[in-house]
């Protein structure tokens, strides 16, 4: 297997109020395929910041229904990578304790 195209972004959240919970989601969608997802952080402002994956949606055919695997809204179940062979979405994720993250996406499309 080798990967044959890579969708890349930026994930970042800040704000004013540093003494709440803060967070942002960002979904990429296509059709079923070979995938794996993965997150990097990059930068963290004053405070706490966690980034991860959500959750992704998968069929276990090509034609059959998506089907979710959800990692829970608390940040130390978000994995920072997902495979599934027809993975079809994938929801990325940032929260902050204080004023700001960032990070970056990648999702790449096996053969």
């Amino acid at each position: 297997m080798h990967i044959r195209a890579r969708a890349t972004g930026a994930i970042s959240l800040s704000t004013t109020d540093s003494d709440a919970h803060h967070s942002r989601t960002f979904e990429v969608n296509f059709a079923p395929k070979a995938v794996s997802a993965s997150v990097a952080l990059y930068e963290i402002g004053r405070g706490q910041c966690a980034l991860g994956i959500r959750s992704y949606e998968y069929r276990d055919s090509p034609s059959g229904p998506n089907k979710k695997k959800d990692f829970t809204k608390f940040d130390w179940n978000w994995p920072p990578s997902v495979y599934h062979t027809l993975m079809t979405r994938v929801t990325f994720v940032i929260a902050i304790w204080g004023w700001s993250g960032s990070g970056a996406w990648t999702v790449d499309f096996w053969s």
